[in-house]
């Protein structure tokens, strides 16, 4: 997906000039190096931004923008130039399809017996632990949590290097329906039948609120009550697949097996119209997705950046804007999950809030989407303990004006929409060709 798409720009305007000189060799971890203070957006001014990257050539040129690492500098753009020395797509597109993420079966998708059967105060407990190893171990690791800047910045760059160049304002399609200014879903995933039986304490609240949540179910791990998920359905909530037992392996059984398990669980929830999929513990690669959009239309497995060393150490796509994978669209996982906050980090309920309260601020900032997963499980969220923040950011959320708050499959419909419209110049106006919703914006 080229930056240029992502903006939804019309036709006329003419992307930077870019030297191609990004692949081979292995990915080393950059730190961006801003000289210039115009290509600093407000959201940058403090912090450093990482970012992987294969470069195969050191390039030659003064930039304002490089990638700094122990040896030197790598120029990355000029404004004086006025062009890239290094591929802005290549790069954004290796960090959101996790390119740079080592390609190993996790420890346990290689257990021979399914990791739910170990009791959950043992897990919990090993949580903790691997989490406190990899935080003293890691100084430095990508993406950044619980903020990683690297994507949008350089889409942020890309816009402002068209917009130094043209000396004007640059129209796009505003991300969301009538210019709201950020989208919102709540989600939960159901990992117990425990979790099925507690839905009716999480809807309490959130009727409250006006909340229509969507909810994961596994569809042979437990029996995941059909009936009370119609009448969820009826509320105007929605029905996620969650894959079939939660054991972990999905991802990494072969395309038969892979298609086997899609299929049964597929066909036990058919009442629900199931459009979407999460990934049990997030679990994900690009061969399981080629598989997976056969049957999605749109999934929810990648976070934007996450620290969870039980499964996959540090990863994520460090965007907060959905993208398409193949023909799915990818609703990233982009506020952290209750179940880090919790056993892998023991947070206090104050501490936690302030996580989330931050986080939905960023994006907000961003015009981004907040995708919050919250496990309705007795040992995560599911008690009285953890419902009372799960109320308190339910009424931060609602109090965020100009949120675009629907469901996964609602904000995906969108998103493919504005994908399919277009920006189109008569004279000296604009009008978009699409979806009657979709409003102009412009970047200055």
């Amino acid at each position: 997906m080229s930056i240029s798409n992502f903006w939804k720009l019309p036709g006329h305007v003419s992307p930077p000039k870019v030297e191609k000189k990004t692949g081979g060799g292995c990915y080393g971890l950059y730190e961006l190096c801003i000289e210039d203070a115009r290509l600093k957006p407000p959201w940058v001014r403090d912090g450093n931004i990482l970012l992987p990257a294969r470069v195969n050539s050191k390039g030659q040129g003064t930039a304002e923008v490089s990638l700094k690492e122990r040896k030197g500098q790598v120029p990355l753009y000029s404004s004086e130039e006025g062009k890239w020395f290094l591929d802005p797509d290549r790069l954004v597109n290796s960090v959101i399809y996790e390119d740079y993420f080592p390609k190993k079966t996790p420890l346990l998708a290689k257990l021979p017996f399914p990791y739910f059967i170990v009791p959950g105060w043992v897990k919990n407990r090993l949580y903790f632990l691997l989490h406190l190893m990899h935080r003293r171990r890691k100084k430095k690791s990508f993406p950044q949590w619980p903020i990683d800047k690297s994507v949008d910045y350089l889409r942020w760059l890309y816009m402002k290097s068209i917009a130094l160049k043209s000396c004007g304002k640059i129209p796009y399609i505003h991300f969301w329906p009538g210019g709201s200014e950020m989208a919102v879903t709540v989600t939960h995933d159901v990992e117990t039948a425990d979790g099925i039986k507690n839905i009716e304490l999480f809807r309490e609240i959130e009727r409250k609120y006006d909340i229509k949540s969507s909810w994961s179910v596994v569809s042979h791990k437990y029996n995941p009550n059909i009936g009370k998920l119609k009448e969820l359905k009826k509320e105007g909530c929605e029905i996620i697949s969650h894959a079939y037992n939660h054991d972990g392996k999905l991802a990494f059984l072969g395309e038969k097996a892979m298609r086997e398990r899609i299929t049964c669980s597929t066909q036990r929830l058919k009442e629900l119209d199931v459009k979407g999929f999460r990934a049990p513990m997030l679990q994900r690669n690009k061969r399981f997705f080629e598989v997976l959009q056969d049957y999605f239309s749109y999934d929810s497995s990648v976070p934007d950046t996450e620290t969870a060393p039980l499964v996959r150490s540090t990863s994520g796509c460090s965007t907060v804007f959905p993208f398409f994978i193949g023909k799915m669209v990818e609703l990233p996982l982009t506020v952290p999950q209750d179940q880090t906050l919790i056993h892998g980090m023991h947070l206090s309920n104050a501490e936690m809030f302030e996580v989330w309260k931050q986080k939905i601020s960023w994006i907000r900032r961003l015009n981004g989407i907040a995708v919050i997963d919250v496990h309705p499980d007795t040992y995560i969220s599911g008690n009285m303990d953890k419902l009372r923040v799960y109320e308190k950011l339910l009424k931060h959320v609602s109090s965020v004006k100009g949120a675009f708050n629907e469901t996964p499959s609602a904000i995906a419909d969108w998103w493919r929409s504005r994908d399919m419209s277009s920006i189109k110049k008569k004279g000296k106006e604009y009008k978009i060709i699409g979806d009657s919703r979709a409003k102009i914006a412009y970047f200055r």
